[in-house]
């Protein structure tokens, strides 16, 4: 039996669930925060292009999305937003390279894959930490115990260091890594 619906004006992506709250990107521009008892919304934050369709990262009181434009070569489109999970406030945004999918966090530090990149910011600020660059296109990060993993498709799976994103190895693989992995 349905409890509730809540309507967008676009397709909406995979949503989170974190206490009384569905956070839930859409294809018209907005993320939104929905009570899971009622289904009403409790507040909305305009993007300036489509969230990811993966679902939004929420640690403590940060709601962590990237957008997917539907123009990829518009690079003014591509931002990673940290919204205020009680009252949908921007934190910060950043201009990035590349659509922004899933997003990690380990302690304060954000981690993503932008094109060739891992990348690191600090999640109060959205100042930079730390990049690794590889020779191909990386894949979404996972993290485990405070080691980020990445695979790329320069054939390679990638292991560093969450805060310091000092890099401990690599390992050459038989093929493109182009999936996330599994840690």
């Amino acid at each position: 039996r349905q409890r509730w619906a809540f309507e967008t004006g676009g397709k909406v992506g995979t949503p989170k669930v974190v206490g009384d709250t569905v956070f839930i990107g859409s294809e018209d521009n907005n993320i939104y925060a929905v009570d899971t008892e009622t289904g009403k919304q409790k507040w909305n934050f305009e993007t300036i292009a489509p969230p990811a369709s993966s679902p939004p990262t929420v640690v403590n009181d940060t709601v962590l999305i990237g957008t997917f434009p539907d123009d990829l070569e518009n690079d003014l489109d591509k931002r990673l937003y940290a919204v205020d999970a009680e009252t949908g406030d921007q934190k910060w945004e950043i201009s990035t390279n590349d659509s922004i999918g899933s997003v990690e966090v380990f302690e304060e530090t954000v981690i993503y894959a932008e094109q060739n990149f891992v990348r690191a910011r600090n999640i109060a600020t959205g100042d930079y930490k730390w990049s690794l660059q590889t020779d191909g296109r990386v894949c979404a990060p996972t993290l485990s115990n405070g080691t980020v993993f990445a695979g790329s498709r320069d054939a390679y799976l990638y292991a560093v260091e969450a805060n310091s994103g000092e890099f401990l190895w690599r390992f050459r693989t038989d093929d493109i890594v182009n999936s996330a992995t599994v840690a």
